[in-house]
């Protein structure tokens, strides 16, 4: 997963996750770029509902505050973002998510998903 170094005070270093490489990999497209990264850009806001840069300024705030969820990973912010634009049945959000590893289990949707959205 590539990453992006953000220097935020003068010893402190925020590191922004790859949403644009995770994106492609839960939409099943991880091997094929669609085109210029502003078309990237484009695809990512019309699947999650929302663009890149709020998805990257909130997870950088969620991660200053503390607020992130034990364990949780930047896709997990992710399938929130899915999840509230669809609001899919369980099933269809579960093989939607789950990318090229396939489907995840509903407990672990269930989990990420509302653990996000309670923040």
């Amino acid at each position: 997963m590539r990453m992006t170094m953000v220097t935020m005070m003068e010893e402190e270093t925020f590191v922004v996750p790859d949403f644009i490489g995770l994106a492609s990999d839960i939409q099943n497209r991880s091997s094929t770029q669609v085109g210029t990264q502003e078309v990237e850009k484009i695809q990512f806001k019309e699947f999650f509902a929302t663009s890149l840069e709020v998805v990257e300024i909130l997870w950088e705030m969620l991660y200053e505050r503390d607020f992130l969820p034990d364990k949780s990973q930047p896709k997990h912010i992710l399938w929130k973002c899915y999840f509230l634009k669809v609001y899919p049945k369980q099933e269809t959000g579960c093989l939607a998510v789950g990318g090229i590893s396939g489907t995840i289990s509903t407990k672990a949707m269930k989990h990420w998903v509302w653990n996000f959205i309670e923040i």
